[in-house]
């Protein structure tokens, strides 16, 4: 007889905030720590990494978004390194004058992005910073289909 497929996730919450290099610091402890307790994914709530547009920092104009780029790069090694599937909430920037979206970056095991889900449903106060998605996304990890959704 086989055994039933099974994924072990790790949700994880801290104070998200304006600076990128904290929530990444925070990230990676916190990826560190689910690796360590044998979680296959972990899962950080939307905005985790940019922090949250008219609520952590008042607009975009100024937003450091290479430094965003390097953190996620990081974050991704680190999954790879892991061996850790993992759900990252961020922003993902989109060509002027169209606002970036608010995402979740699905990193595989191998460190890669396999795919970004951006928040579809969006309130009045989330289309002043952010543009909507488009579209729902699925993916398998350790024999069990997945889902993305924020709110």
């Amino acid at each position: 007889m086989s055994e039933a497929p099974g994924l072990r996730v790790a949700t994880c919450q801290f104070a998200v905030g304006a600076s990128i290099a904290r929530n990444a610091g925070q990230i990676q402890r916190q990826m560190r720590q689910a690796a360590a307790a044998g979680a296959d994914l972990v899962h950080f709530p939307e905005c985790a990494l940019s922090g949250y547009a008219g609520t952590d920092f008042p607009s975009w104009e100024g937003f450091d978004w290479d430094a965003l780029v390097h953190q996620t790069q990081d974050i991704c090694r680190l999954a790879g390194g892991l061996k850790l599937w993992t759900v990252l909430g961020s922003a993902h920037r989109l060509t002027p004058p169209h606002k970036p979206h608010n995402c979740l970056y699905v990193i595989g095991p191998d460190g890669s992005i396999t795919d970004r889900y951006d928040k579809r449903f969006c309130s009045s106060r989330d289309l002043e910073h952010y543009s909507p998605g488009d579209h729902f996304v699925t993916f398998e990890a350790g024999g069990v289909r997945c889902g993305t959704l924020i709110c």
